[in-house]
């Protein structure tokens, strides 16, 4: 079958979530692409199928030209599923390490140039509040 996920699913799943090579793991390194697709919705299961045929026997250079062609064709379907992985790779113990590590490396001494009157002025004037 051309469209098995088992198959090619976690070649699509890296192509939508690469990582990048350091701290961030492409996404069938992070998560199991084949859990991933046995728990998706029936639709979601459809889309990812649909991209594992069109993307099959394509080298991974042809294969992001191939994803954004089948998201221009089905955009809703397209983005239902990049919301679903998004989701599950973010929520790996692996990607929650990686953010884990990185929130603990951010500074802990407070900024010189942090304006405290700046960010109360911004608040009481709602500056930069969205207006309708």
């Amino acid at each position: 079958m051309s469209s098995d996920p088992h198959a090619n699913g976690g070649a699509v799943l890296d192509a939508l979530i690469p990582g990048d090579g350091n701290r961030w793991p492409p996404f069938s390194a992070a998560v199991d692409a084949t859990n991933f697709f046995e728990n998706c919705a029936p639709d979601l299961r459809h889309t990812l199928s649909a991209l594992c045929e069109a993307t099959e026997g394509l080298e991974p250079t042809d294969r992001t030209p191939a994803i954004a062609a089948w998201e221009k064709a089905a955009p809703m379907a397209f983005a239902e599923l990049l919301h679903a992985a998004h989701r599950a790779y973010y929520t790996a113990p692996r990607v929650l390490a990686a953010v884990a590590a990185l929130a603990d490396s951010a500074p802990r001494e407070p900024s010189p140039v942090f304006d405290a009157e700046l960010v109360a002025r911004v608040i009481n004037t709602n500056a930069g509040r969205r207006r309708l």
